[in-house]
């Protein structure tokens, strides 16, 4: 049931000044997604026309002679320049050109350019950004009466952008800019007391100003008048007010008013639901420059909203985006896109670097996104890095992934008690996709009791933001939970979400279509709904339509084109659709080659499929022959993680003898010592298989202890019988093996006091890191804590770090000694190291043995201490951070 669960958009609407709008509109996407402005990045941009109405147009004089005047050295005409080149509607369009201009003019005095120069140092376009240094250009601006520049000195001190937050100040600075008669700080001040950024929310006030602005000629005032309403500045919501407002402005041609009507439309508030209208709106005030609009029309062509899907084009507009204004959304859809090759070139270290420059740039779900890529790439250490910062504020995105996270068991195990909890905490807080999860858990008693009524009544509050609460309520109706259970409601349900795009309604409908459930059977609708489904990419469905097309079901049987679908549903994860390519080679009609079958069969099992593990220890005992050395190997360790091994006489000594070769004899030391004769029959008998060495004598020799404490007639020949194939023989597997038990018996002699003559002088370290050098996990892992704490070695942090690295991922303890070595300081991080990442994850391996290995460090390794910039125990304060949040400290 749990993947059933996709994410929604929603449309949030966001005002000049960085505000949001109350309007949440749903509409159905991929994933969580803000249709809006850039957090206010860019708000000063949106005032920039106004003021330069102020000081001086271009029209009357040609492009050429002004640029001839600004290369003369006359001041205005530099910053009439600088504003031509602004113009993105314009050939000469260049903003690195007008930067150059406006400097020009600033350093020559001009009052207007340093405002203007201000600006583009403050949000770092086409220049690194340098707040303190646009701060003070305001200020010298404002000297000479700039009021526009006063404004951008009041929102900096609001906001603490650059400059202490001075609530006071700010306000003082905006105000003394209105008393200047200054229309447009009489707008910011309606925007300020409308959305109750950095001071007490005032709709009435907010209205008051923003009427005022209007009657000093800023028609944009329009968009706060709907905005006031929208939000309820009577007493409650009017949609059909705010409306009208917004139609007033968009007839005079204010950009932001056609913006915030195109919200409206797109959710069908105050007026009826037209997707393609609000495209529209959407282009207009995008061609007329405003970035928020911009931003929205580029996230409409990726996602088909009220036009047809562009990716290309969409792309093109995010580059600009965040080539001229690094805009942080832009950033961070442009890094999705080329995470999955969305109409550019997969580029997943690019995708990575955008969305952190989306976060850094102040876009917070940026940072989800990311975390949200780790999880998937079970980079469990990364993801919780990422979002430490929010999760201490509460951020319900980055809540809402730690949930989903538990929830899936994506990067973190699985647990639906931790799951259910944050979706219940998240769901009283009003975030709806985390109350459709609370519903679902409460449905069917995931992670706690059942509770079908609260359940039922939680899907019904959602169910016209998410369109996929319509086929959980479907489902619901099907298996008789609740009060509604016939077939009449599931279907009604199941066409309701159908409806709106949700594609594991049509993927429900599909099935009740195509088995005939209660329903007619109609294989016409079944292949309909499938398709509509596998086009979404939905593995499960894309199978159905294999098997349809292979059985014949509505069109002419045709196996050998099923297998198209099977393969797409199979590389999507379907275990199903990997069970019929099985057939289709390993079957006694196959179409397929045998090893890529074999390959889906393997894959099957990693999977989870519970037919598969059965269906290939038959094949191993009867198609031994077909598998590679690579295929068999995988094949054990698939079996053996899925605990299918017991019982199987043939495999378990294929198995046993693999784990020989790897240095392990416990699985057969016991029978060994009883029967060796019997062994060696047996390993004589295995020899004729192509995975395994043939030199029984050999394989005998290693793999027996000689446990020189005995001291037993023969012993000593044994033993330098074992010495002699550490030393000499070609084959690795039984160098590293031989190695290992050399060293054991001598450490274990010398340890009684006892020793075969002639042995005492063998150093068996050397045989360890002989082991070692040969790739034994356990040798390397031996010698690592020996180096590390100077255990029968001089004590030696880098080449214990070298082990170590090569271990992790076979000893959890590895990975906590690794860890702690490099966030310590006792070793220098490689490139490739993230090391607060490295220590979340070897703390989620095991907690406590990871603070016993913590208190070891301290009592037994010297204090780290800071150099060169670096600070010890970064990934421990960290993780310190981020405990409250982990099953630890929750459970």
């Amino acid at each position: 049931m749990a993947g059933r669960f996709l994410d929604k958009l929603f449309i949030l609407c966001f005002c000049l000044s960085c505000s949001v709008s109350t309007l949440a509109i749903a509409a159905t996407s991929g994933g969580v997604e803000d249709l809006q402005g850039n957090s206010g990045d860019f708000s000063a941009r949106q005032w920039i026309d106004a003021r330069k109405k102020g000081v001086g147009k271009i029209s009357g004089q040609s492009f050429d002679a002004l640029k001839a005047e600004a290369q003369a050295g006359i001041t205005e005409a530099q910053f009439k320049l600088a504003m031509a080149y602004e113009d993105n509607s314009a050939s000469y369009y260049d903003l690195s050109k007008a930067f150059e201009n406006y400097k020009k003019a600033a350093d020559a005095g001009h009052p207007y350019a340093m405002g203007s120069l201000a600006w583009y140092y403050e949000y770092g376009i086409v220049v690194e950004k340098d707040e303190l240094r646009a701060e003070r250009l305001y200020q010298d601006a404002m000297e000479f009466g700039d009021t526009w520049s006063a404004r951008q000195v009041g929102r900096m001190y609001l906001q603490g952008r650059g400059v202490p937050k001075n609530i006071d100040y700010g306000l003082s600075q905006i105000k003394w800019a209105q008393e200047q008669g200054d229309s447009w700080a009489t707008l910011q001040l309606a925007d300020l007391y409308i959305n109750g950024l950095e001071v007490k929310r005032d709709l009435k006030l907010g209205q008051k100003y923003a009427q005022d602005a209007l009657q000093g000629g800023v028609y944009q005032a329009y968009a706060y008048l709907g905005l006031s309403e929208e939000n309820g500045v009577q007493g409650q919501v009017n949609f059909e007010k705010a409306v009208e407002y917004y139609e007033q402005g968009f007839v005079k041609g204010d950009a932001l008013s056609s913006f915030y009507l195109s919200t409206m439309l797109l959710g069908g508030y105050g007026v009826e639901k037209d997707a393609k209208r609000a495209f529209e709106l959407v282009d207009e005030a995008q061609q007329q420059g405003l970035i928020e609009a911009k931003y929205r029309y580029a996230y409409m062509l990726e996602n088909g909203l009220g036009c047809d899907a562009n990716y290309m084009l969409a792309v093109q507009v995010y580059t600009k985006l965040v080539e001229d204004y690094r805009h942080s959304m832009a950033m961070a859809r442009l890094g999705s896109m080329k995470l999955l090759g969305h109409d550019t070139r997969k580029d997943e270290a690019a995708g990575i670097e955008l969305l952190k420059k989306g976060y850094e740039n102040g876009y917070d779900y940026s940072a989800v996104k990311l975390a949200r890529h780790y999880m998937g790439n079970e980079q469990s250490g990364k993801a919780l890095t990422t979002l430490v910062p929010l999760l201490e504020k509460d951020d319900e995105d980055a809540l809402y992934l730690l949930a989903d996270s538990y929830w899936f068991g994506q990067g973190l195990h699985q647990s639906d008690v931790i799951a259910r909890q944050y979706f219940k905490d998240l769901s009283a807080k009003g975030h709806l996709d985390a109350k459709e999860k609370y519903a679902i858990a409460l449905l069917y008693g995931y992670g706690g009791e059942q509770d079908v009524e609260q359940g039922i009544a939680l899907l019904h509050d959602v169910k016209a933001e998410i369109p996929d609460a319509y086929t959980q309520l479907g489902v619901a109706a099907l298996e008789g939970l609740g009060d509604e259970y016939r077939i009449s409601d599931a279907l009604k349900y199941f066409n309701t979400a159908a409806a709106q795009g949700e594609t594991w309604a049509h993927y429900e409908l599909g099935k009740l279509y195509l088995y005939g459930e209660r329903v007619p059977k109609d294989y016409w609708q079944a292949r309909e709904h499938f398709a509509f489904a596998g086009d979404a990419g939905q593995g499960a469905a894309i199978a159905f339509v294999g098997y349809m097309v292979e059985n014949g079901y509505g069109e002419d049987m045709n196996p050998l084109k099923s297998i198209g679908y099977y393969e797409t549903a199979a590389e999507q994860g379907n275990t199903f659709a990997m069970m019929k390519l099985v057939d289709y080679g390993l079957g006694p009609k196959a179409m397929l080659r045998q090893k890529e079958s074999i390959d889906w069969l393997i894959k099957a099992v990693e999977s989870g499929d519970a037919t598969a593990p059965q269906r290939l220890l038959d094949a191993l005992e009867e198609q031994e022959e077909l598998f590679d050395e690579g295929q068999w190997h995988r094949a054990y360790k698939a079996l053996e993680h899925n605990g299918q091994l017991e019982g199987t006489s043939k495999f378990n000594f294929n198995s046993a003898t693999l784990s020989l070769l790897e240095g392990d004899s416990s699985a057969l030391a016991a029978e060994v010592e009883v029967n060796l004769a019997k062994i060696i029959g047996r390993l004589t008998w295995f020899g004729t298989s192509s995975h395994f060495p043939k030199h029984t004598d050999e394989l005998v020799y290693t793999f027996l202890p000689v446990s020189l404490l005995s001291n037993p007639s023969g012993e000593k020949s044994r033993f330098y019988k074992l010495k002699d194939l550490a030393d000499n023989n070609r084959r690795i597997e039984i160098r590293r093996a031989a190695s290992w038990y050399v060293s054991q018996d001598l450490l274990k002699a010398a340890e009684k006091g006892k020793h075969l003559e002639g042995t005492s002088e063998i150093d068996p370290y050397k045989y360890i890191d002989k082991a070692a050098i040969g790739g034994l996990a356990k040798a390397q892992y031996a010698y690592s804590e020996r180096l590390l704490f100077g255990d029968g070695v001089a004590q030696n942090f880098t080449r214990a770090a070298r082990w170590l690295r090569a271990c992790r991922h076979e000893y959890p303890q590895a990975a906590i000694w690794l860890a702690l070595l490099l966030d310590g300081g006792y070793v220098v991080a490689e490139k490739n190291e993230d090391v607060n990442a490295m220590v979340i994850e070897a703390y989620l391996q095991s907690p406590s043995l990871f603070e016993q290995s913590y208190e070891r460090f301290q009592a037994e390794l010297p204090e780290p201490e800071a150099k060169d910039g670096f600070s010890p125990w970064v990934g421990k304060e960290i993780l310190g951070r981020l405990k409250p949040f982990l099953p630890a400290e929750r459970d």
